[in-house]
């Protein structure tokens, strides 16, 4: 697979401006300071991802044969050989990480700190591409149950069904609870941001909108607020985790900020200062756990290019796997790093419960 110099050429000629497009009026009111193509570049990294084809998932995102249709009945449990090795690993992990809490060592309690936190961002990772995923929308990761069309259940969190869909805007949003019978009551419900499906003139004029607080409105930046208000007015912010890769990371940091929930966000669209009280949301204190991968090319451009706003929140690195920057922004990468992460923090944390040496 031949990978594009520049994400600028990934718009197919259906996409490609034409003249009097509205996104005229995007370009024009950027900053007098800010390369177009550089804008379009940085937009078009955030809507790659109808590119990919990704690999088969990891054996965590395996899902149940009694899938059905969106909108029908859903998974209530997992049962069978490959649920029961998913709560055995899960239970050994956690056994693992409370015993390190327990030590009197402050390095090995931060090390189990720091695999717990690990661990639960790979079932992050995983449902931030089961929500992206149209084809396995009713198919949520292993110990997982998509309880996205349930009124009742969405109540407990000021949302309703309607308000994670956006027709028109390219946001959407899935809610899923995890099954304690694999994971105990380590996890909390996880919202899902969905990214956008293609690099469409309306999308990357909606990412700059938002990246340099253009008079222009975003409507899924906009939704995300609103989500996130709903979330804290109900004083639901403590009972789910939210989540999201690229510009749904962004969306993801977007309701954190306005609900005081944590989020966990994966090679994330930066998140500029104003949006948040643009669109009607209150700055919480909140935990953003965002995870960036070496080299992945939408966060290099952030970091180096003046004006663009950067990722919120305290960074993790992780390893990359893919030799392109631009593969290294596709979920895969992540999950390939936090798998390595985890494997190699799980290994560090039981030779030194081992043994009574320092670590």
């Amino acid at each position: 697979m031949q990978i594009p110099e520049s994400s600028a050429s990934l718009l197919s000629p259906a996409d490609e401006l034409p003249a009097a497009s509205p996104a005229d009026e995007t370009l024009a009111a950027l900053p007098a300071n800010v390369d177009q193509d550089m804008a379009r570049e940085y937009s078009g990294y955030l809507d790659q991802t109808s590119f990919t084809d990704y690999s088969t998932p990891p054996d965590a995102l395996l899902t149940s044969s009694d899938t059905l249709p969106r909108g029908g009945a859903r998974i209530t449990s997992w049962t069978g050989p490959q649920a029961q090795e998913a709560a055995r690993q899960w239970s050994d992990t956690m056994d693992l990480v409370h015993r390190g809490e327990a030590d009197e060592r402050p390095e090995v309690r931060q090390s189990a700190a720091d695999l717990a936190r690990d661990t639960v961002a790979q079932q992050e990772a995983f449902l931030v591409e089961a929500v992206h995923d149209h084809t396995r929308r009713s198919m949520p990761p292993i110990g997982w149950q998509d309880i996205s069309d349930d009124a009742t259940k969405l109540a407990r969190f000021g949302l309703t069904p309607d308000d994670l869909e956006l027709p028109g805007s390219g946001l959407g949003a899935r809610l899923f609870e995890p099954d304690p019978a694999i994971f105990g009551h380590d996890l909390k419900p996880t919202l899902a941001f969905e990214r956008t499906d293609l690099p469409s003139v309306r999308d990357w004029s909606t990412n700059l909108a938002q990246a340099f607080n253009l008079p222009m409105k975003s409507a899924q930046y906009e939704r995300a607020v609103q989500i996130g208000n709903e979330i804290r007015q109900h004083g639901a912010a403590g009972d789910l985790y939210l989540a999201g890769h690229s510009l749904g990371g962004g969306l993801a940091a977007a309701a954190a900020t306005a609900s005081g929930a944590t989020a966990f966000t994966f090679g994330s669209a930066g998140l500029h200062p104003a949006t948040v009280t643009r669109y009607g949301g209150a700055p919480q204190p909140r935990q953003i756990y965002s995870y960036r991968v070496d080299g992945d090319a939408l966060i290099r451009m952030q970091d180096k290019q003046a004006g663009l706003p950067k990722d919120v929140g305290t960074r993790f690195d992780l390893p990359a796997t893919s030799a392109s920057p631009f593969l290294r922004h596709f979920i895969d990468d992540y999950w390939s790093g936090l798998a390595r992460v985890v494997g190699q923090a799980r290994m560090n944390l039981d030779v030194a419960l081992r043994h009574p040496l320092r670590v």
